[in-house]
């Protein structure tokens, strides 16, 4: 069984040794790990009967994806004063490294011959761009639609592995503490003075259906609602009590 004190240094390590590329390193900012996706993974996995070589392996396939995404996101349209040869290097090299963290998680699935998982691995990619898309484009009529889009993004690839692991109990309690983590970062933003997509929705929304409320104190209302919903899960405890107080420090930090 992997350890959460002790292993999570190890995948790390693992992760990195895995997308250290030396050449995209010189141009582009180092991926970053999200931990917590990374110790949700690892719960889910030590409930299988796979070798412990099988879960890093598996979970490293699975953040490789997350990275994939994250590298993505990071390219925006060139502004101006932006469309230096260096500028413009740096974005064509941050696509390519989505592809190349892409292109190994699915050799290392392939190699395990994790065909069920690829499947779901794909339909969280799937589910999560199409959720990005919408948070461009749309807009919502409800708080509850807008959320449920950040929820996907920040949770899809975590509930297909839940169901590949054959853990779909795990599903609401890890999507809300995900969904939970985007909002004390998002309010972290709001307090920097920082502009993000999310933040904009929210503003978007509450200018169209609730003026008389501002963005801070919708963002605290949202996360004492989901931080209930959290305590109030079924999911056996000590899972519970570990990441609702990760997630308390995480806050504080930020």
């Amino acid at each position: 069984m992997l350890n959460l004190e002790n292993n999570t240094s190890e995948l790390m390590n693992i992760i990195e040794e895995a997308i250290n590329h030396p050449y995209l390193l010189e141009y582009i900012d180092k991926p970053e790990i999200d931990t917590v996706k990374l110790e949700l993974l690892m719960v889910l996995f030590n409930q299988t009967n796979m070798t412990d070589k099988e879960k890093k392996q598996t979970i490293l396939a699975a953040m490789l994806v997350q990275m994939a995404l994250d590298a993505h996101e990071k390219v925006t349209l060139s502004v101006p004063g932006e469309d230096t040869s260096d500028f413009l290097k740096s974005r064509q090299l941050t696509i390519l490294a989505g592809d190349y963290f892409s292109g190994l998680y699915y050799s290392i699935l392939a190699g395990l011959e994790k065909v069920n998982f690829i499947t779901c691995l794909a339909a969280g990619i799937k589910d999560v761009n199409e959720n990005k898309i919408k948070l461009y484009q749309a807009s919502y009529e409800t708080a509850d639609e807008l959320l449920e889009s950040i929820k996907a993004i920040e949770s899809a690839l975590i509930c297909k592995a839940a169901d590949a692991a054959g853990q779909a109990s795990f599903k609401k309690l890890f999507s809300d503490i995900l969904l939970l983590k985007r909002l004390h970062e998002e309010r972290s933003h709001y307090s920097q003075g920082s502009k993000t997509i999310v933040l904009n929705q929210f503003n978007e929304f509450l200018h169209a259906h609730e003026p008389s409320t501002d963005t801070l104190g919708f963002i605290d209302g949202q996360i004492a609602s989901i931080f209930t919903s959290i305590q109030k899960s079924s999911v056996k405890h000590d899972v519970k009590t570990r990441f609702i107080s990760r997630l308390d420090h995480m806050a504080k930090k930020l």
